[in-house]
């Protein structure tokens, strides 16, 4: 099992940034890693962008092209850490998945989604996300899982679907291959996991890694999504060997970057 989670750490390029859906200010302090600016809800377009052929899929995030400032977290998760002695790896790993759940539950991160609009008619489309407590989602309108096609963004790429892309192989195929890496993972980490079959949402599997492996596998267009981490430093402080293949993060504010560059 080890042996196998590290392999998919590597292959997928896995990240670590949770997210929430909105953003408290009452949680935000002059030393967070990024502002509330860093969120915007500007941009509206509920039957996607009427200049692109349907059907159409759609990345989209909240975040501004800033990429997330990691000090401040990795600061805290290292504290965390320090409440045990370096040779308790178990508990040091607890207290960092932990600290990192309710740091990045904060909200301050901002999210990133996949819809498919199949026509220019409200309602018809299909949307695909990565949620704390839920992990996969799909057409996911309430709470802490609106990926609705009426909420709003910030910056997006919208393509026409490939004739070879669709939705039942998006459903059959690649979303359950990453569903299943994510559980994996989910229980090397020792996070309760309701339903394995809609995968984990954790400290290494979050929206923008979902979202980019998703929108990649689906259009090919190469979607730099992470930003680099030194997971053999971090993993071997924090009691997480695991961690030792990991050396990029996926990121919303790396997502919307990427987006704002095309």
């Amino acid at each position: 099992m080890f042996k196998k989670v590290l392999v998919l750490f590597f292959i997928t390029l896995s990240g670590a940034i949770i997210h929430s859906e909105e953003v408290h200010a009452s949680e935000i302090e002059n030393n967070q890693v990024i502002s509330s600016r860093a969120i915007q809800n500007d941009k509206y377009e509920p039957t996607g962008n009427q200049d692109v052929r349907y059907p159409q899929i759609v990345i989209r995030t909240n975040r501004t092209p800033e990429r997330t400032d990691m000090n401040d977290v990795i600061k805290k998760a290292d504290t965390a850490a320090d409440q045990y002695p370096f040779e308790d790896k178990e508990n040091r790993a607890k207290a960092v998945t932990q600290e990192l759940t309710k740091e990045f539950g904060s909200g301050r991160f901002g999210h990133t989604w996949i819809i498919i609009f199949n026509s220019n008619k409200k309602g018809d489309a299909t949307t695909y996300g990565y949620h704390e407590k839920y992990g996969f989602v799909k057409n996911g309108t309430a709470g802490d899982r609106n990926d609705n096609p009426e909420r709003k963004f910030h910056v997006e790429r919208v393509l026409p679907l490939d004739e070879n892309m669709t939705t039942e192989k998006l459903e059959k195929e690649i979303i359950p291959a990453l569903n299943e890496q994510s559980a994996e993972v989910g229980k090397i980490m020792g996070i309760p996991i309701e339903n394995p079959s809609n995968g984990a949402y954790t400290p290494i599997n979050n929206c923008a890694w979902f979202a980019g492996n998703v929108w990649n596998s689906a259009t090919n267009n190469g979607l730099l999504f992470t930003q680099n981490f030194d997971g053999v430093t971090h993993g071997n402080y924090w009691g997480m060997p695991f961690l030792s293949m990991v050396k990029e993060i996926a990121d919303p504010g790396m997502v919307a970057e990427s987006l704002a560059a095309f």
